[in-house]
């Protein structure tokens, strides 16, 4: 990713290029340098596994230090039952690419992240479960607002 700020002790010390690389001179070597990124600078659909790595060169060397930073598809649905009725707060949502488990918040909406074009959704709740399938377009927005969408329930 392109133009995240590197700080060396809390400094900043260089900007990731557009390959996503970045070259932070002056470390100290045979010491704890501890480089950070700052994820308030960083847009929202970005997923961020480690803001802080430590790095201890040797004398006049270089080494390298990943940051796992990847862009996510999220997008905001709002679900509906066949009945029209909203999907109940509370209903738990996975999505079987990523086996990740989402909670529907009011008005049946959900928040769901790391989607492909094409998922599988099952949607289960205290009496009642339903399954739908959610495409999204490749070439659409990264955080759509989908919906109402109507999930088929199970008997």
């Amino acid at each position: 990713m392109a133009n995240v700020p590197i700080y060396r002790s809390n400094q900043l010390s260089a900007s990731t290029n557009a390959s996503g690389m970045a070259l932070v001179p002056n470390l100290l070597p045979y010491q704890v340098n501890q480089l950070t990124i700052d994820p308030v600078e960083l847009p929202f659909d970005i997923e961020i596994q480690s803001v802080r790595e430590m790095a201890v060169p040797f004398a006049r060397s270089g080494l390298f230090v990943n940051f796992p930073v990847h862009r996510s598809r999220n997008a905001l649905v709002l679900l509906h039952r066949l009945d029209g009725s909203v999907v109940p707060f509370g209903a738990r949502v996975t999505v079987s690419s990523s086996a990740q488990e989402f909670v529907v918040g009011k008005r049946g909406e959900v928040y769901l992240m790391n989607l492909a074009d094409n998922n599988h959704l099952s949607v289960r709740w205290q009496d009642g479960a339903c399954d739908l399938t959610l495409t999204l377009d490749p070439t659409g927005p990264r955080e759509p607002r989908i919906g109402p969408v109507t999930c088929g329930e199970q008997p």
